[in-house]
């Protein structure tokens, strides 16, 4: 007897309304209905049939859906019409759920020839999960090294993985090799009690999945296995950090670590990244500078170059004389190591060269405290004048001239701005700093009222500054005020002046014709029991819906909402 318990509205929460009406064509053709037991929860099963058969499942605990899958491309995550076909059968009708043991109890039974032919006939159809059986087998556990038994998992990866078939773009399934990392990671944990023997074969299992992954990466396939790769190579540099390995072993550490950076995989920006390179001894760290000055001269892109650049700067600074260093900056990209390079120096001009080479690169904010640790910030606004022509540029200059007390020269900038660009910004800006506002705006509103292309600029200002008369004239004589500028005009009025924006606001909403519209617009004609009452809210109401008599959605919403 199934005794799981599944509510119409706990499911509809797992699939969401969407799916569930797209599942309902599939809910009487559903076969191989079962539900297992699993501790406290209970396993769904059915096969649901599409372009082709899927497996579909659903697990159930305490009334809700914890969680599902289906094999269709989109089944991944349990949130197809299938699952939803399968939660809705659950619901409707649980007598048809076959009941059966736990699969402990049916395991149980099972001899162990018989248990040898069933994984036989799993594997026959299920060939991935060949990996996982090598990972959690007892035998190779006690026998097999760690490295031997990631060897066997990713050798069934690369024999059973299809990346062309991976329509979710999830990747090989890892769960054999995370097995098998969870015990060496748990050493990692401890590795203070680690003697150096231990230490060297933590790390070869480490370099293990590093090997594996270069391995199984190819032209077609070089994705998936990121975070694994990720997970190992900072494993391999913590190691070598630690200064647990014996002298062979560190050298192999050093070689991986090497090969995975000149890979292009390797992440220098990490805190693993600088543990290793700070527990490099004098005499390896040539080979190590060669490697990193090898890789930015070849590298493809310019980042990659910037990249390995500005490492190669931060590694050797101390040791490089002023040209080599500035060539190392400018390599790298960072103007502000740039530009506090040079104005250290002295060398204000070239700082000046350098911004104006650097274009829209430069960012006056970030520069702004470099500049000001020098004293040089009337050169930052003396380069800023030159580079007006930037939106960016002529906000910082404002915002400098308003800090400094240099409201004249303010007020002419965001004056100008607002005579040639309009905008919410800079009219706040030059209300801020101006000598005059109340004459000023009066002008403003004279010039955008001419202009039918700024009526939205116009009407945020007049709501900005409580002008509602005008407001409403305004919306009087333009179609093209936006509904939430209506409703807040709305908020500015006495209620009979205010239902006919609210209305149109909604009628806006209405015209985008999607279901997210109407549910907006049922939204926003809730505002107007408050302030006419029921019974003209009912006849304001079926003058929208008589308009619109197409739109069964709109009904659907307005009656959630209570409005019909």
């Amino acid at each position: 007897m199934t005794t799981f318990t599944l509510r119409r509205q706990d499911a509809l929460a797992w699939s969401g309304e969407h799916e569930w009406r797209k599942g309902q064509s599939y809910v009487r053709d559903l076969t191989g209905l079962s539900a297992r037991p699993e501790g406290a929860a209970t396993v769904l099963r059915g096969t649901a049939y599409g372009q082709e058969p899927y497996g579909v499942r659903a697990t159930v605990e305490g009334g809700e859906v914890v969680s599902a899958r289906c094999s269709c491309p989109v089944g991944g995550g349990g949130h197809c019409k299938h699952v939803a076909a399968l939660l809705a059968r659950a619901v409707e009708d649980r007598a048809a759920f076959t009941a059966l043991p736990e699969l402990s109890e049916v395991l149980e039974g099972l001899s162990v020839p018989e248990l040898h032919r069933l994984i036989h006939r799993m594997l026959d159809r299920a060939p991935e999960l060949e990996a996982l059986l090598h990972a959690s087998s007892a035998r190779s556990a006690r026998t097999g090294s760690a490295r031997e038994r990631i060897e066997a998992a990713f050798d069934a990866i690369r024999r059973t993985y299809n990346p062309e078939w991976d329509h979710e773009g999830e990747g090989p399934d890892t769960e054999a090799i995370d097995l098998v990392l969870e015990g060496a990671d748990a050493l990692l944990e401890n590795l203070e009690a680690l003697d150096s023997a231990w230490a060297a074969q933590v790390l070869d299992t480490y370099l293990a999945v590093l090997d594996e992954v270069e391995d199984t990466y190819d032209d077609d396939f070089d994705w998936g296995l990121d975070e694994l790769q990720r997970r190992a190579l900072v494993a391999v540099e913590h190691l070598l950090a630690s200064g647990k390995l014996d002298e062979e072993a560190r050298a192999e550490a050093i070689e991986a670590v090497q090969a995975e950076v000149a890979s292009g995989r390797g992440n220098l920006e990490d805190e693993a990244f600088a543990e290793f390179v700070a527990a490099l001894r004098e005499e390896e760290w040539p080979g190590f500078l060669e490697l990193l000055r090898g890789l930015m001269k070849g590298a493809r892109y310019e980042h990659e170059r910037q990249q390995y650049a500005g490492i190669l700067y931060g590694l050797t600074a101390d040791s490089l004389n002023d040209e080599e260093a500035e060539a190392l900056l400018r390599a790298s990209g960072d103007l502000g190591e740039l530009l506090e390079f040079l104005l250290e120096r002295g060398r204000a001009e070239d700082a000046r060269r350098a911004v104006r080479e650097a274009g829209q690169r430069a960012h006056f904010p970030e520069l702004e405290p470099v500049f000001a640790a020098r004293g040089q910030l009337p050169l930052l606004e003396d380069l800023a004048r030159e580079a007006l022509a930037r939106p960016d540029v002529r906000r910082w200059l404002f915002e400098r001239y308003a800090a400094t007390g240099r409201k004249r020269e303010a007020h002419a900038l965001a004056r100008e701005e607002v005579l040639a660009r309009p905008g919410e910004a800079w009219l706040t800006a030059q209300r801020e700093v101006s000598p005059n506002w109340e004459a000023e705006r009066e002008g403003i509103v004279g010039r955008l009222w001419k202009q039918e292309a700024h009526t939205l600029t116009l009407m945020g200002l007049l709501l900005r500054e409580g002008l509602a008369e005008d407001a409403l004239r305004l919306a009087g004589e333009r179609k093209n005020v936006p509904a939430a500028h209506l409703l807040t005009l709305a908020g500015q009025l006495d209620p009979g002046r205010a239902v006919p924006l609210i209305v149109r606001a909604a009628q806006l909403h209405i015209d985008g014709r999607s279901r997210g519209s109407y549910r907006e617009a049922a939204r926003i004609l809730a505002r107007l029991p408050g302030l006419v009452g029921r019974e003209e809210t009912a006849a304001q109401v079926r003058a929208v819906v008589a308009r619109q008599p197409q739109l069964p959605a709109l009904r659907d919403e307005l009656r959630q909402a209570g409005l019909l």
